[in-house]
């Protein structure tokens, strides 16, 4: 049809939608622009103008696009949508609450719509709109589990622990797999009290996404990107668990082979991120990254933080000095868990970075006796860290003296770092393995581009 007639507009949005339905959104965004070129007051091809730049990372130009759609139908409340939506994938997040609010005027029932009004009354930290907005998607759609979520973190952050267990137990009742939702659960338990249940609650999503034989909705493992450090990591690992007759070493002396086999097919000269083309050994997606060795650090008696710190004094020197540094932190029983704690579990899925191997509270690094030192500190330094709530925690275990973290700031009000390296595994005697660089962060430092960060 477009060839017998090549000017005509609609069928050249027409081919364009197609090729965007079926995965070209390269192709659809030039006959798109084309229909566009030869029916500028069209508002439709402009929405869908819109729709694929947004797809391509062109947000601008998608803004400007649905800025000219709404010029040409100002009361198209699917076109003031869309602008909403592109204003929130790009921050801007009072300017997306604007248009949301606007086409809410022309449809007010609107489930999702409160959903995303509420989304971002709470990413601006205005926790008694964002609730009432959750409440009102809710009403329209009580099995939104999306706001029901939402609602379940807005009332962990206003610290109303017990009405959000209510919901994300109601929500994981009829949504047993949604991770996020058993994650937030995780964080209202511990805030509770309760750190067990709370441990299990973020360990559930870790067990089924990264189970042995990719059961239980395990997700596959990417054996086809692997590290140097990654492999001597596992294996090492491993050995160690053999040698000390872990209870499943048994099942574990097999692992060894294809781990072995997968090191030694690495070209010499590799230390970054290999990829391979096709696993390197038999049987190795099988075995790598994941769950083999599930092992629960308890808590601790009678304390996991140190009784003899003084805490006034430290509070004190982090008031002054904006950083403190505390000798003997952790009560000889809970460094002994801890330790254990990071040498057995095989929980090191994390290998973005070339010299070590992470892992956080999103992917195994939770036990009881971690929860409780986070507990502990939290009410040891109430002047520091009453008002703040626990939001997470990660390790890194280090296999070279560089590192590509570099200068960096966490996320959070308070950074506590714990190192627990032996001194005999040690290399510098005059420090441990952190340097603390004594900036005050910038308020907009996360949303920061990596050249900006350099800069600052």
């Amino acid at each position: 049809v477009l060839a017998a007639a090549p000017g005509n507009a609609t069928v050249t949005h027409l081919l364009g939608v197609v090729c965007h339905q079926r995965g070209d959104s390269q192709q659809a965004c030039t006959l798109i622009a084309q229909a566009c070129e030869r029916a500028p007051d069209n508002a439709e091809f402009a929405r869908n103008f819109a729709l694929v730049l947004a797809v391509l990372g062109r947000r601008l130009e998608a803004t400007a696009q649905l800025q000219r759609a709404l010029r040409l139908e100002p009361d198209n409340a699917q076109a003031r949508l869309q602008l909403a939506s592109v204003h929130h994938q790009s921050g801007a997040i009072r300017e997306a609450l604007q248009h949301y609010q606007l086409a809410l005027e022309a449809v007010p029932d609107l489930a999702e719509l409160h959903n995303q009004i509420g989304v971002c009354h709470l990413q601006l930290d205005d926790l008694a709109s964002a609730l009432e907005a959750f409440a009102a998607c809710l009403q329209r759609d009580p099995r939104h589990g999306e706001a029901r979520e939402n609602l379940g973190r807005a009332l962990l952050r206003a610290k109303r622990f017990d009405e959000a267990q209510v919901h994300l137990d109601a929500l994981l009742v009829d949504q047993p797999l949604r991770d996020e939702a058993s994650h937030l659960l995780g964080f209202v338990r511990l805030h509770q009290g309760h750190l067990q249940d709370a441990s299990q609650h973020f360990l559930a999503p870790v067990r089924r996404r990264f189970a042995v034989g990719g059961s239980g909705g395990a997700a596959p493992a990417d054996a086809s990107v692997v590290t140097r450090t990654k492999l001597i990591n596992d294996i090492q690992q491993l050995e160690y668990l053999e040698s000390i007759g872990a209870a499943s070493a048994q099942h574990l002396a097999p692992l060894l082979t294809p781990y072995r086999a997968a090191l030694a097919a690495l070209p010499a000269e590799t230390r970054d991120r290999f990829f391979f083309d096709a696993p390197p050994v038999a049987g190795f997606s099988e075995v790598f990254n994941r769950l083999h060795v599930d092992m629960q650090a308890a808590q601790v008696e009678p304390s996991a933080v140190s009784l003899k710190l003084n805490h006034e004094r430290i509070e004190s020197a982090f008031q002054s000095d904006g950083w403190a540094v505390i000798d003997d932190f952790l009560s000889a029983e809970a460094l002994a868990a801890l330790r254990r704690f990071c040498n057995e579990p095989t929980i090191w899925f994390e290998k973005k970075f070339r010299n070590e191997v992470g892992a956080s509270l999103r992917n195994g690094f939770c036990c009881p006796a971690l929860l409780q030192v986070a507990e502990e500190t939290r009410r040891a330094f109430p002047r520091l860290l009453a008002e703040h709530l626990f939001t997470g925690c990660f390790s890194y275990k280090y296999f070279g003296s560089e590192t590509e973290g570099n200068v960096h700031a966490d996320r959070g009000a308070i950074s506590l770092n714990l190192w627990i390296t032996p001194d005999a595994a040690n290399l510098d005697a005059q420090r441990g393995g952190l340097l603390i660089w004594n900036k005050r962060v910038p308020s907009n430092y996360f949303d920061c581009s990596p050249q900006e960060i350099d800069r600052i």
